[in-house]
């Protein structure tokens, strides 16, 4: 039954997850940032000249890209991928660095003093901005990423300043690792975190997502992943009986 009902959520979307480059997915808006719409609202450009700001007061050097890409509302490039005092090292050579949401950086930067007091340096990453849809419990769902929105990034491992690297994949029964992911966990700031005890999508590295609050009354508070499946699920008997309605 729960199969069942997934493969309903994902016939809302008949095409793939698109490439970066093309036309946004157009799937639904769950998991989106409480108020958020496209084409950007006033509000949200507004939060994002805030963002821009808070960068710079922070001393994180950073570029604002003017064209627009996909549904990234404030796309940044940091040059030289340091925030605070981590450094960020894509697994994956690029001729630029990776585009973000001005706000994927802000929380980089503002999680940086708890992850170097556990010792860390550098966080080798995965991706950041691709233009695609979620994925919950090894199943592609009707809810658009977060990371089409530049809003999340995949850590593949942490490197210590010791010299130690810990790979999620391999080596996340470490303690320190379990470490890791009860601070962050703990730390207020993420809007989610999802890791290898969730699912099997996450077996080699930690999904993190922004926060984008544009109303101080609807924050965007952190996700509970079972909460959430449970919003596809509803989501897709809705679908089917507006389908049925149809016939």
């Amino acid at each position: 039954m729960m199969r069942w009902m997934l493969l309903a959520v994902m016939g809302l979307c008949c095409a793939p997850a698109a490439h970066a480059d093309r036309a946004p997915v157009p799937v639904s808006t769950i998991n989106m940032p409480p108020g958020w719409a496209w084409p950007p609202t006033a509000a949200m450009r507004d939060r994002g000249r805030r963002c821009l700001a808070a960068l710079d007061r922070a001393g994180v050097q950073h570029e604002l890209l003017t064209r627009s890409i996909g549904r990234v509302t404030t796309p940044v490039v940091v040059p030289e991928m340091r925030f605070g005092g981590l450094l960020v090292r894509p697994v994956y050579r690029r001729a630029r660095p990776p585009v973000m949401d001005c706000h994927m950086a802000l929380t980089l930067v503002q999680h940086a003093p708890l992850l170097v007091e556990l010792g860390v340096r550098e966080l080798v990453t995965g991706g950041f901005y691709r233009n695609r849809r979620a994925r919950l419990r090894g199943q592609s769902v009707a809810l658009l990423s977060r990371h089409a929105l530049g809003l999340a990034v995949d850590i593949r491992a942490f490197v210590f300043s010791d010299g130690r690297a810990l790979s999620v994949k391999r080596d996340y029964r470490h303690p320190l690792l379990g470490r890791i992911e009860h601070v962050l966990a703990g730390s207020g700031g993420l809007r989610a975190l999802v890791t290898p005890k969730n699912d099997r999508n996450h077996r080699n590295h930690f999904h993190i997502s922004a926060k984008m609050t544009l109303d101080d009354a609807h924050p965007d508070d952190m996700v509970d992943i079972a909460e959430l499946f449970r919003r596809v699920q509803q989501h897709a008997r809705r679908a089917r009986r507006r389908g049925r309605l149809a016939q």
